[in-house]
């Protein structure tokens, strides 16, 4: 549909929003089980008798990594354009 200069694409936004839900289905996919184990893992760290300075490390490894990679990821995604890909290889490398 035209209106005036503009064009008005109703398959656009639909396919927008099942990419947008593409997204999200993705992204719990790929963390929801990491947070769920994330939870629990100092617990058990704890009856298999690790010291506290143990499991703080533990924990703080996946923070700091999250803090030094952003930028690079965001880099490379300014860069490529290649969203998709590189969702789709994140997404395979957690699982």
């Amino acid at each position: 549909m035209i209106l005036g200069r503009v064009k008005v694409s109703f398959l656009g936004s639909k396919l927008q929003m099942n990419e947008r839900f593409t997204v999200q289905i993705s992204t719990a996919l790929a963390f929801g089980p990491t947070g769920i184990i994330w939870a629990f893992l100092p617990i058990h760290l704890r009856s298999l008798h690790a010291s506290y300075l143990l499991i703080s490390l533990v924990s703080l490894v996946p923070a700091v990594e999250t803090i030094a990679f952003s930028p690079f990821w965001g880099g490379i995604l300014d860069k490529t354009g290649k969203s998709h890909n590189i969702l789709l290889l994140s997404f395979l490398a957690e699982s």
